[in-house]
């Protein structure tokens, strides 16, 4: 008589945290039970996605949005710096992972920029600005130029030209052509930082706060 496999079904537990997150969004009619069933099981601890979430409304709040790409890389980065042994391929998790972590934190919203919120507006006050810059300290100095071209690899010889180019020019690459984080932190490093100590040793500058100010470009 021939055997009759039955398939095993493996037991999934589930925090106490995952199980108010489920049960809350049944009750809120954002998730049907059936749907809860394939609630997936989070890989990170608890902490690290809250931290990850309060990353997330904080930069919401300064008017820098995070899509869907920019959190999963953000995941992969932090698997890798802290070489956790993780189902996802590369460290980086997928659209199921992403699905889920999206619900269990429904109150984020990675779909589109969020406007500036009232602080910034407020900012923007006239007697705020003036007051700003009355107070603000400026050298005069300008900073080198960075130019980044749209390209994989190294800067190639022939797309630059020493003799005409803007003394202590730097050059980069990225595959979109934009600003990513490597280059800034490495423009940040080795330019910006030097260049404000060369300026306050040169010109007796005791040591003070330096503010970098940026625009709040989504790209």
């Amino acid at each position: 008589m021939p055997r009759v496999y039955v398939k095993k079904k493996r037991q999934i537990s589930y925090t106490l945290g995952q199980v108010k997150t489920a049960v809350k969004a049944v009750i809120e009619k954002k998730m049907t039970c059936r749907k809860q069933k394939k609630f997936l099981k989070p890989v990170l601890p608890e902490e690290v996605e809250k931290e990850i979430e309060n990353c997330i409304l904080a930069k919401a709040e300064w008017g820098y949005s995070v899509d869907r790409v920019e959190l999963l890389e953000l995941v992969q980065e932090y698997v890798k710096c802290n070489n956790l042994s993780t189902p996802f391929k590369d460290g980086k998790p997928g659209e199921d992972r992403h699905l889920s972590f999206m619900k269990r934190h429904s109150n984020l919203s990675l779909k589109k920029p969020e406007l500036l919120q009232q602080k910034i507006s407020d900012a923007c006050d006239p007697f705020v600005v003036h007051d700003f810059y009355e107070k603000l300290a400026a050298s005069g100095d300008v900073l080198s130029l960075l130019i980044i071209f749209k390209a994989k690899g190294t800067v190639q010889a022939r797309w630059t030209n020493r003799e005409l180019e803007y003394p202590g020019t730097v050059y980069s690459t990225t595959e979109n052509g934009y600003m990513e984080e490597s280059v800034f932190f490495s423009w940040l490093n080795k330019l910006l930082i030097l260049c404000v100590e060369s300026v306050c040793k040169n010109k007796n500058i005791p040591n003070k706060k330096v503010v970098l100010i940026m625009d709040a470009g989504w790209t």
